[in-house]
């Protein structure tokens, strides 16, 4: 039976492996929301309600109620999907998030919950976030861990923003026994706005484990509500494109990217303002 196992697992595992850092399954820094993708990860300083996964320190910037979903499909395998919903509210001091998701199929699962705060200090946010994570594996049985993430983000001119995000800073072991560890990525990065329509964001990742990755997004307001977006990662060599479109209260994201090796990947998602202003604080936005 393992062997069998083995064989189903092995294109999922091969997969997980050539896409190399950033961690895209196993604990590490996963983006979401269809505007993180199109601008190829390069996020930490947008204050939008999808910092919930992509940086806590970000989601003090937040002040509308919203709920958000997206879905992932990695090189149109049904074992590398991901899908996620979210809650966001504002509080009288900070921000307060919520988040469940779900990788992989009936072989291979990654189940998430996590749990996020943040406060902003005049041009200064600064969030937590703790996450419990199930690793179910058929025939092998459950892995349970918890991690902490820490974020926070500074705007230092009107046109220029600075942020930060560190993954499992409490260096967590998926397995006792083996003393098998889940990702520790810190990432940096910067956005440039150099007029209102145009925003310029960069970044450089880290696992401790493995060499830098850096990459770099642009988006353009090409009409009101209307966002185009690209973007390129260094490791692997992936480039995305992407489209925004916000009417009201609605957030409606779709984003590609290519693989060299293994093709294109598809996320698309939706976010919801339930009460208070119609548009987004603009952090970096």
């Amino acid at each position: 039976m393992r062997i069998f196992l083995l064989k189903r697992l092995w294109p999922v595992l091969l997969v997980l492996y050539s896409v190399g850092p950033p961690a895209w399954a196993g604990g590490g820094p996963f983006p979401l929301g269809g505007r993180a993708w199109g601008l190829a990860g390069a996020l930490l300083t947008i204050a939008d309600g999808w910092a919930l996964w992509n940086n806590a320190g970000a989601l003090g910037g937040v002040r509308n109620r919203q709920v958000m979903a997206a879905y992932d499909l990695r090189f149109g395998m049904k074992g590398l999907q991901t899908m996620a919903v979210g809650y966001v509210q504002p509080l009288r001091k900070g921000v307060f998030g919520a988040s469940v998701g779900r990788f992989g199929d009936e072989l291979y699962s990654e189940n998430t919950l996590g749990l996020a705060y943040s406060r902003a200090w005049d041009n200064v946010t600064l969030g937590v976030k703790a996450n419990y994570m199930a690793v179910a594996m058929s025939e092998v049985g459950v892995r349970h861990c918890a991690t902490v993430e820490l974020g926070g983000m500074a705007r230092l001119l009107p046109e220029l923003t600075l942020g930060f995000h560190a993954v499992n800073v409490t260096r967590s072991r998926l397995d006792q026994n083996t003393g098998e560890r889940l990702p520790t990525v810190l990432r940096m990065g910067v956005s440039y706005r150099p007029v209102e329509k145009i925003a310029v964001n960069a970044e450089t990742e880290k696992d401790i484990l493995h060499p830098a990755s850096f990459r770099a997004g642009v988006e353009y307001e090409a009409v009101r509500n209307l966002r185009l977006r690209t973007g390129f990662v260094s490791r692997p060599q992936v480039v995305t494109f992407g489209v925004g479109f916000s009417p009201k209260r609605l957030q409606l994201d779709y984003a590609v990217r290519t693989h060299p090796v293994l093709g294109l990947s598809h996320h698309v998602s939706i976010g919801w303002l339930l009460k208070g202003e119609k548009k987004e604080v603009r952090s970096e936005k």
